[in-house]
C-alpha cells in the first residue's frame, strides 16, 4: 500500500469554529430558567433561586448564555467533542467521517500547507447549515474550518524532498 492510499484510510480527527449570532438587544430580565447542573457550578453573578416545591435549584441564566449552552449539548449529542465557548463562539472536533456525515459533505485536507487546512471539495472552509434544523440554523451563523497557518518569512508549503546525487 502507498502512502497515499495509507492517507486515503486514515479517519483524521479535525475541529472547526461554531460561531453563533448575535443575539438581539433584550430587555432587564429578560431571562430563561434552566435546571441547575451540579457538575457544572455556578457561574458567578448567577442569582439562584430554589423551585417551588422541589428540592433542585434553578438558575436565571441569560438567553445569550443558554443558547450557547444548548447548542453544545446539541454537538455533543451528534457524536462531537465540543469544547469551552469564548463568548459565542466555540469548537466541535471529531474525526473526518463525523464531520462529513453529519454536514452530508466530502472534505479535504491539504496537506501540504502548515496547518494543513480543510475545506469542501469544493474548497469552502464553511460547512453548510442545511442539514441543521431551523432552530439551530437561527442561532447558529457560521461552522468554520481553521486556515492555513502563515508565518512570516516561513514557507507555508512543506519542503520538497532533496534532489538525489
Amino acid at each position: 500500500m502507498g502512502v497515499s492510499d495509507l492517507d486515503r484510510n486514515i479517519d483524521r480527527w479535525l475541529s472547526a469554529v461554531v460561531q453563533l449570532r448575535p443575539v438581539a438587544e433584550r430587555a432587564p430580565g429578560d431571562e430563561i430558567v434552566a435546571p441547575e447542573i451540579p457538575h457544572v457550578g455556578i457561574p458567578e453573578g448567577v442569582h439562584i433561586a430554589p423551585a417551588p416545591g422541589e428540592k433542585t435549584r434553578e438558575v436565571k441564566v441569560p438567553v445569550a448564555v443558554a443558547q450557547v449552552a444548548r447548542t453544545k449539548q446539541f454537538f455533543a449529542n451528534s457524536g462531537f467533542e465540543v469544547h469551552a465557548p469564548v463568548g459565542s463562539t466555540f469548537s466541535i472536533g471529531g474525526k473526518q467521517s463525523t464531520f462529513e456525515r453529519f454536514f452530508d459533505c466530502e472534505l479535504t485536507i491539504d496537506e501540504s500547507q502548515l496547518g494543513s487546512p480543510v475545506s469542501t471539495v469544493a474548497g469552502d472552509r464553511h460547512l453548510d447549515l442545511g442539514t441543521l434544523s431551523d432552530e439551530f440554523r437561527e442561532i447558529i451563523q457560521s461552522i468554520t474550518f481553521p486556515p492555513a497557518v502563515h508565518i512570516p518569512g516561513l514557507s507555508t508549503e512543506h519542503p520538497a524532498a532533496p534532489p538525489s546525487a
